[in-house]
């Protein structure tokens, strides 16, 4: 098997392996159930198990596969000796990247309202996606032969930054 294909057949096994893991069971939460009630059509009571919240499973996938950018882009900026391995981790990066701003602004549009100023999830939003579009800037470059390095660096910067405005 070719080179190049290796480490995106380990992202796309990484992303389907670990992601309905993450989506189901938050490691840093407690109490992930609550008994809920639900009706049948003979009117019998029944106790089920239901989620604490609804929005838990598409916000941990948000939570994870940012975290997975973030190891992407980091692969891709240490391995540049490797034409193979840095082109796959890039598009890799860019994959996950693009799933991430699609769940965020899915689940948290809510959050999201420039027009009272800027709030954290505010400035998470506009950090991510710009990252996003700075790393899909490297790539295209690159793709062309060009100097992409600075671009890298301020996508990563940019996502870096994301996290910590929505950590602190």
């Amino acid at each position: 098997m070719h080179r190049f294909y290796r480490p995106i057949i380990f992202a796309v096994l990484f992303t389907m392996i670990c992601l309905p893991v993450a989506a189901h069971a938050d490691p840093f939460e407690f109490g992930g159930l609550r008994e809920g009630l639900s009706v049948s059509q003979a009117n019998n009571v029944e106790i089920s198990p239901t989620p604490a919240n609804p929005g838990t499973d598409l916000r941990n996938a948000h939570k994870f596969m940012g975290y997975g950018t973030l190891v992407m882009g980091a692969l891709a900026a240490v391995s540049s000796s490797s034409h193979s391995a840095h082109r796959a981790t890039s598009y890799a990066a860019i994959a996950l990247g693009g799933a991430t701003v699609a769940t965020g602004f899915t689940e948290y549009k809510g959050y999201i309202d420039l027009s009272d100023g800027f709030s954290r999830y505010d400035i998470h939003a506009v950090l991510g996606t710009a990252g996003l579009v700075a790393f899909t800037a490297a790539v295209l470059m690159a793709e062309a032969d060009q100097s992409h390095s600075g671009f890298g660096v301020a996508s990563a910067v940019s996502m870096g930054l994301s996290v910590v405005a929505i950590k602190w």
